[in-house]
């Protein structure tokens, strides 16, 4: 019952009025309905390219292996941004491809998550050293994170990412739906990758690995896109 009282003040306070239990319950399973919708298109639009279905996979798993050479990973992470973009403006899945483009976006993109990262490390050098306190601003970053990559995919300005936008997104109901979405998500994700990394003595995580890395970007880019 306490669960039950609390769901109904958590929605109240945010704007919904239900005059008996089944239109709460209603609303709650609209809810999951389109969370799991979200999900689905984010794990299938990434492979969604007929002539190179798994193209990105075989860049992505790449790219992962020789992410220490620090090159593979721009090149990833520009791609990611290539993706949230294709997303928002409605077009097919980008190829893997125009390696020197992808790199160059990479670079921009560190930019653009560099007071992130920056955050976060202060944050648990800061615990660590007595003030434990200050581990929220590490889950702050977290949580400001994909709105970043969506604004600068956006914008192409890094400058401007960082601005009242990023506030209007970030306190967007959405965007916090959104969120429990990509925790749920990113939870079924590590379960299936740690059995099958088990079963197939790690090959099968390795295989995963394009699918959790795409999946998010596309998620965010969906939530943008279907309530901007």
């Amino acid at each position: 019952m306490y669960l039950q009282y609390t769901l109904y003040i958590f929605l109240f306070e945010r704007g919904y009025s239900f005059n008996n239990e089944d239109k709460c319950i209603k609303y709650m399973k609209d809810l999951i309905s389109d969370n799991l919708n979200n999900i689905e298109y984010a794990l299938k639009y990434p492979f969604s390219n007929k002539k190179s279905k798994y193209g990105s996979s075989i860049h992505g798993i790449a790219s992962i292996l020789l992410s220490p050479f620090l090159i593979p990973l721009f090149i990833l992470i520009g791609y990611r941004i290539e993706l949230i973009e294709s997303v928002i403006n409605g077009e097919d899945v980008p190829k893997f491809e125009s390696y020197e483009d992808l790199f160059e976006e990479g670079i921009t993109g560190l930019l653009v998550y560099l007071p992130i990262f920056t955050l976060m490390l202060l944050a648990v050098l800061f615990s660590l050293i007595g003030l434990p306190m200050l581990i929220g601003f590490f889950f702050v970053a977290l949580y400001v994170w994909p709105a970043t990559s969506i604004l600068y995919a956006i914008k192409r300005d890094y400058k401007e990412v960082y601005s009242s936008d990023l506030i209007e997104l970030t306190t967007n109901r959405n965007y916090m739906l959104t969120y429990i979405g990509m925790v749920i998500m990113t939870i079924i994700l590590l379960f299936l990758s740690t059995i099958l990394s088990i079963v197939t003595l790690g090959i099968g995580f390795i295989l995963l690995l394009p699918i959790y890395l795409y999946s998010r970007p596309v998620l965010w880019a969906y939530m943008y896109k279907q309530f901007e």
